[in-house]
């Protein structure tokens, strides 16, 4: 093989690169190397003996920086502490250019490898080692950040990097005494994670360099399931690429480099070839005592491997570059065939070119397809006592949020927690592949087995079948049964991780065995049994004082804290939650649920601003889930940043598309904006994932009686009712007696409606205007009343909530007190300006009912006109403003 212009210039690269090579090989060897790298060129050939001599007269002195192997030099000890944070544990390794370590991260709490260069290549790092920070793939070591450490000796750069254990292809392949070792399962997935996670390093424009079978590590993932990782990318300097042949064999290095030619990603190819014919032959392509002239020209005998192989790793190791693949998807699709390669990108490998003996293998090095995971409901038999059926549904919840909180970076992942399921009604695996096209499933059982409780959980695909099922059994007491449960729920998490193909590491665990019944028995209270949710707090102070060091523990106090001060209004709790979550973000900020929780608790007291900073980090930190979307949102809305609102519930819809709720609140919005078009066709999707749902269809009712489609509208409600009795549905029946002048049947509900959990202040108003239709005057001013004593209760919790302050505007008008009727308007108006759509509404009929017609006009003719025709059709203004001319053109 000649060079391409044996008689140009010559370059100080090519005479390095050659001197170096020369200079890996034993003395007999090399002039019958540099006579054939030189290819005739007499010059190079000259310059290059001309080093070699000088380095033998001077004894090394130009060799000793290059290949200098002093195995005795270490920059780092063990038990040394770099940077502040990297705690050396042991040595791990060491070769011609460096040394690695074992370390542990102790900010991310991780066991991690350090590579360090040895003292004569500080400095010299390649730019691909700077590329290589960016290559994330699963075949891949991991190169996390490049970092400097100012020591006695100097300053040292290091890399930080994953620990892959195991052993290497190298110490695998003695072993492998089949011939075809490349046509079996395992060597054909180990081949096919080798040329992926090299077509990802390509594709990052890095040439590894050192491709050799010694680089490349085998382990086992936490499924069992084998894994093949390159190691030592992108990490070269210039001519180390001989470090190969200094230690024994030039066998994987390509004959363009012995020229003194630039690494290229065919020169990575032809390495490929070598490791490829020896695991199907069990030898190298060319012997270890093979001349010069046929390493650097001869195209190695192939006739060892059989079938279709033979001529793709023919084609790998050809002499001339120009003839090998360019790509190792060529590679690929050669070896295997396109189908075989189409298949791999999906994660699913056929090896039907391999002839009839074909195999199917495991979906889960090059994933691409998308999981989405349903944790359902638990099954609890009546007769489990409150306090068993408390562990089993707190742990089901915990399970779904250490899921949900999984950092999944090598497939789309998604899930669908306990709560989510419950609160669409979905209870069975059909349900959530329906309703949610959920992939997978988890359900859970308690049952009463003789004298014993016997929990199983199940993981299953679509078709429900189950891939894995864990089956615990205690003695019918709590204690025992946490235990069992603690233990489990580490089994079944790693073993989900390894069945679903979700590459990542086990979380891990800051609970104790001692505080985890507390801990389930404190979420089923604060998720699960809402209206008793205080009951959560003392489980939750009992976890932090058995675990302090874990943040569950607070971001649980926080959540049931939270969840009281819905339920009972108590803002005393204000201060201690928000403790409680100092503490939680202190110890674990990537905790997405305790942002979420912050920034409910901030909108709650009117801190919109801070709500949605803290409920952008939650989504940053998980953003398969809506609920943070959702309240960005609803924050947005309240600060009157409409477009910016309708953004963030967009992305709550993209974040979980097959789930009702962003669709509901959406649909919220949109009505509000009194886009009934947007409202409808959001409300309508709600419905059709959850058919349950009688909140959706009543608000989707409220679109249609407001469209003038009043039996679309009562159909909705007939169906609401059928499902379950809520407040919402009977409410909206009694505005459809009202729009028929059906009085006395509408008070009937809406007397009712406000007997009916949970309270609503904005009901008596419409029971006290019946009352007035129907002549019941006192009646009316004590419904009145008792709404303005309602919606004034709520005020202090949050004092920028423009609808509520509204509320009591128009109540304080209707009791005749224009005082504080005109002051409540002018908060409301300084709270949102513009105004939306109820907010609008009800603070022109405040106006209307302190007799200010103007103002209420005025307020009407500056919004949506669709709120005139609202107040038309439900007859709710005063007879002098349903007359006015101008409301009149308003609401046509």
């Amino acid at each position: 093989m000649a060079l391409d212009d044996p008689t140009g210039p010559v370059t100080d690269d090519a005479v390095i690169t050659l001197f170096t090579a020369a200079m890996s090989l034993p003395d007999s060897e090399r002039v019958d190397f540099i006579d054939n790298a030189c290819s005739g060129n007499s010059d190079l050939l000259s310059e290059v003996l001309s080093r070699i001599e000088w380095e033998a007269k001077h004894h090394g002195f130009l060799l000793t920086p290059l290949l200098a192997d002093d195995r005795t030099e270490q920059p780092f000890k063990s038990s040394d502490v770099i940077l502040g944070r990297f705690r050396i544990l042991r040595l791990a390794g060491e070769g011609a250019m460096g040394v690695v370590y074992e370390a542990e991260d102790e900010r991310l709490k991780r066991r991690i490898a350090i590579k360090c260069p040895r003292a004569q290549f500080r400095g010299h790092l390649t730019p691909e080692a700077f590329k290589a920070l960016q290559v994330t793939h699963p075949n891949v070591c991991r190169v996390f950040e490049l970092h400097t450490q100012d020591t006695s000796t100097g300053s040292i750069d290091f890399l930080t990097m994953e620990l892959v254990e195991g052993e290497t292809l190298a110490a695998r392949l003695p072993r492998e005494q089949q011939k075809n070792w490349l046509q079996t399962p395992d060597g054909m997935e180990i081949a096919r994670q080798i040329c992926a996670g090299l077509s990802a390093i390509h594709a990052n424009s890095i040439v590894h360099r050192d491709l050799k079978p010694a680089n490349v590590m085998l382990s086992r993932d936490t499924g069992g399931h084998i894994r093949a990782v390159i190691m030592d990318f992108g990490i070269a300097i210039g001519t180390d690429v001989f470090s190969s042949a200094a230690r024994g064999t030039p066998a994987y290095v390509a004959p363009e480099l012995w020229h003194g030619k630039p690494a290229t990603v065919r020169s990575d190819i032809y390495a490929l070839g070598v490791i490829l014919h020896e695991m199907s032959c069990g030898r190298k392509p060319l012997a270890d005592d093979a001349t010069w002239t046929e390493r650097l020209e001869a195209l190695p005998s192939v006739n060892g491997i059989r079938g279709p192989l033979r001529a793709a790793v023919r084609r790998c190791l050809e002499p001339d570059p120009a003839r090998r693949f360019a790509t190792v998807k060529e590679v690929v699709e050669s070896l295997f065939g396109r189908r075989w390669f189409m298949r791999a990108a999906l994660g699913t490998v056929a090896c039907g070119a391999l002839g009839a003996a074909g195999f199917r293998l495991k979906e889960y090095y090059i994933p691409t397809s998308t999981v989405r995971l349903t944790v359902l409901p638990p099954k609890i038999e009546e007769k489990i006592p409150a306090s068993a059926e408390a562990l089993a549904t707190g742990f089901a919840n915990d399970l779904s949020y250490r899921l949900k909180t999984l950092h999944i970076v090598r497939r789309p992942f998604s899930v669908f927690s306990v709560w989510q399921a419950a609160a669409g009604s979905v209870e069975t695996p059909a349900q959530a592949r329906t309703l949610l096209t959920s992939t997978h499933a988890i359900t859970s059982e308690l049952a009463v087995l003789g004298v014993s409780w016997q929990f199983t959980v199940k993981l299953l695909d679509a078709g429900e079948n189950v891939l894995q099922q864990w089956v615990r059994r205690s003695s019918p007491s709590v204690d025992a049964m946490a235990s069992e449960l603690f233990a489990l729920q580490s089994s079944v998490l790693q073993q989900i991780i390894g069945a679903l193909a979700l590459r990542v590491e086990l979380p891990r665990q800051t609970l104790t065995g001692a505080s985890y019944a507390d801990y389930l028995q404190g979420l089923h209270f604060a998720r699960v049994d809402y209206e008793n949710s205080a009951q959560a707090v003392p489980y939750f102070e009992r976890v932090i004082a058995k675990a302090p060091n874990s943040a569950l523990g607070y971001a649980g106090l926080a959540e049931a804290l939270l969840q009281t001060i819905y339920a009972t209004g108590d803002k005393s709790l204000d201060g201690k939650a928000v403790n409680a979550l100092a503490k939680a973000e202190q110890l674990d900020p990537e905790l997405p649920h305790v942002h979420l929780i912050a920034g409910r608790l901030n909108a709650a007291n009117g801190r919109y601003e801070r709500a949605i900073a803290d409920c952008r980090r939650a989504a940053e930190l998980d953003p398969h889930d809506c609920e943070a979307y959702i309240e960005i949102g609803y924050a947005l809305a309240l600060l009157g940043r409409y477009q910016e609102a309708e953004a963030a519930f967009q992305s709550a819809i993209n974040a979980q598309p097959t789930y009702y709720k962003p669709y509901y609140d959406a649909g919220l919005f949109s009505y509000e904006m009194r886009d009934f078009a947007a409202a409808e066709k959001r409300w309508l999707e709600a419905v059709r994932l959850n058919p349950s749902h009688t909140r959706a269809k009543v608000d989707l009712a409220y679109v249609y009686l407001q469209t003038g489609r009043t039996e679309q509208a009562q159909q909705q409600v007939q169906q609401s009712l059928a499902i379950r009795r809520t407040r919402a549905a009977i409410e909206l029946q009694g505005e459809l007696f009202d729009r028929s002048h059906r009085y006395p049947d509408a008070v009937v509900y809406f007397e009712e409606a406000v007997r009916t959990p949970p309270p609503d202040y904005k009901t008596w108003a419409s029971l006290a205007a019946d009352y007035r239709r129907l002549g019941r005057q006192a009646d009316a001013q004590r419904a009145f009343r008792r709404g303005m004593d309602e919606a004034v209760e709520g005020l202090p919790s949050n004092a920028r909530d423009p609808e509520r302050t509204a509320w009591c505007a128009y109540y304080a008008a209707s009791l005749g007190q224009e005082r504080t009727a005109r002051m409540r308007i002018t908060d409301t108006l300084a709270i949102a300006d513009p105004p939306l759509g109820r907010v609008r509404k009800r603070l022109a009929l405040a106006y209307d009912a302190l007799q200010d017609r103007s103002s209420a006009l005025q307020l009407l003719e500056a919004g949506p006109h669709e709120i005139a025709k609202e107040i038309a059709a439900s007859e709710e203004g005063s007879p002098a403003l349903l007359r006015d001319p101008n409301f009149q053109n308003l609401a046509r």
